[in-house]
């Protein structure tokens, strides 16, 4: 794809898909390998007045060695340093952005009930902002 396409698409995911405003915080979800579109989307949150753009860099065959090789507890656990992030800034006003991978076959050989599922469960458990409202 090119540059003029990454370019539109985030200036659309920062001034309409999120509507980024003056003082506001942005978390930005991102993979390693969308970088490039991370930065842009930043620009353009912060050319709109944002406080902040909190960008979350995560590794997709990292993840995936994870999910096949770590110790299954972990998978029931959120960290509270997590969940008190995702809280305090979704209490603060944030809006969240998540771009994803382009690989739809690196998870193929990972049971999502076995790993997937429990980690987003435990997450879930730990989100004390979602259990207030």
């Amino acid at each position: 794809m090119n540059e003029e396409y990454f370019d539109k698409l985030a200036r659309l995911t920062a001034l309409r898909g999120v509507n980024a405003q003056p003082s506001q915080t942005i978390v930005l979800n991102s993979p390693i390998e969308a970088a490039p579109l991370a930065r842009k989307i930043a620009r353009y949150a912060y050319e709109a007045g944002a406080r902040e753009v909190i960008v979350n860099y995560s590794d997709a065959k990292l993840n995936h060695d994870r999910y096949l090789m770590a110790d299954p507890d972990v998978f029931n656990e959120c960290p509270d340093w997590k969940a008190d992030f995702y809280n305090q800034t979704a209490e603060d006003g944030a809006s969240y952005i998540s771009i994803t991978g382009n690989d739809p076959n690196l998870m193929k050989d990972i049971n999502p009930s076995y790993r997937i599922l429990e980690m987003r469960q435990a997450r879930l458990k730990q989100d004390k902002y979602r259990k207030k409202n």
